[in-house]
Formats: structure tokens, C-alpha cells, sequence
């Protein structure tokens, strides 16, 4: 929302981290962008 590169590497995780924080990249995701949840 703002980095191009940022949203490229949350690309792949955004699909289901949001879902399930509980992921290696889930809880970088919520860390990174908690709106994003």
C-alpha cells in the first residue's frame, strides 16, 4: 500500500496469511501490515 517491492513479496503470503497468522509468513504479514488482515 505504498512500496511496490513490498507488496511483491507479501504477494504470495497475502493469499493466506491473512487467513492463518499462525504461518511462518503470517505473522511477518500482520507484523508488516496489520490493516492488510
Amino acid at each position: 500500500m505504498g512500496n511496490n517491492s513490498k507488496e511483491h513479496l507479501f504477494s504470495p503470503p497475502l493469499s493466506f496469511a491473512p487467513s492463518r497468522s499462525v504461518d511462518r509468513g503470517g505473522l511477518f504479514l500482520v507484523l508488516a501490515d496489520p490493516h492488510a488482515v
